[in-house]
């Protein structure tokens, strides 16, 4: 009899039956939260994200020479040029604070880069793996996540 023990396999954070999706902040903070350590570490992430919340594809590292990574779903979605992107930012300490001069500057350029392709910047979320800081929220009125409304239940 061995005495290995079995632990059961984590699929990015979910169970691997689950669909990734981005369809709330909550959604998107604990994808922040839990992506970085379940890809194997990363200093960026940019999710694709799909109109109904499920994410297409993840970029990780990608201006990291030879650390670039590609993520997709079991079930890959087909893209249809009206996806949006939430871009994960690793920092060494995420400060609740309001946001520096320079990481403003960031989030500007990352916003209007995106707007550039045609793919809407959902969030920009600073991430050290106990926090989550949403520029989004943090900076412009007419963050996506201000919409969101309860659900009728």
């Amino acid at each position: 009899m061995s005495n290995r023990i079995h632990r059961q396999r984590r699929h990015l954070g979910r169970q691997s039956t689950d669909v990734l999706t981005v369809a709330t902040f909550l959604d998107a903070a604990q994808l922040a939260l839990e992506m970085p350590a379940a890809v194997g570490g990363c200093e960026e992430i940019l999710v694709i994200v799909a109109d109904d919340g499920r994410v297409v594809r993840m970029v990780i590292d990608p201006l990291i020479p030879e650390s670039a990574r590609l993520w997709w779903p079991r079930r890959r979605l087909v893209e249809h040029g009206n996806e949006r992107i939430l871009h994960v930012v690793v920092r060494p300490k995420v400060e609740m604070a309001p946001p520096s001069d320079e990481t403003v500057e960031s989030y500007e350029k990352v916003k209007q880069a995106c707007e550039n392709i045609g793919r809407p910047l959902i969030d920009m979320m600073l991430t050290d793996g106990d926090a989550v800081q949403s520029l989004s929220l943090a900076l412009d009125p007419e963050s996506p996540w201000l919409d969101e409304r309860p659900e009728a239940g």
